[in-house]
């Protein structure tokens, strides 16, 4: 399809509250909303049950075990029923920051200190912690 049959005709921008963006899009033959977003924010605004949410939300866990962050698409049918159509994996590449936590690592002599924001998802946190140097240097942003 091209791109230029799809019209946007609202959009709602990233809440912070509800984790997850959203438009109104026209294309071909009728208007449908899309979202954007945490897997479990999606998730819940698609009105999933706790057995149907547990396959994109464990997908977003190995993800997360890997260092990416997974954020869910919904699209709506026919009813207008926001539905779960995929996910979309970003890596975001550890960075110093004055306002992120702190720690030290290495022997005391040549010690450093390294300052990041955590990433928010348990899984992508715990991975840093038990193996920096693979994080750092065998992530997926190292192509050297």
């Amino acid at each position: 399809m091209d791109r230029a049959t799809f019209v946007q005709q609202g959009f709602a921008p990233f809440d912070p509250h509800t984790r997850r963006t959203g438009a109104l899009v026209k294309g071909p033959g009728r208007q449908f909303r899309v979202a954007k977003g945490a897997v479990n924010a999606v998730a819940q605004v698609c009105r999933l049950d706790e057995q149907a949410s547990r396959y994109p939300e464990g997908r977003a866990d190995e993800y997360a075990r890997k260092g990416y962050r997974a954020l869910a698409v919904a699209r709506s049918n026919e009813q207008d029923e926001l539905e779960i159509v995929g996910l979309v994996t970003l890596y975001d590449k550890p960075r110093s920051d004055p306002t992120g936590a702190c720690a030290i690592v290495g022997p005391a002599q040549g010690a450093a200190t390294v300052c990041y924001v955590f990433p928010p998802h348990p899984a992508i946190r715990t991975s840093l912690r038990q193996h920096p140097h693979d994080f750092f240097t065998h992530g997926p942003y190292n192509r050297g």
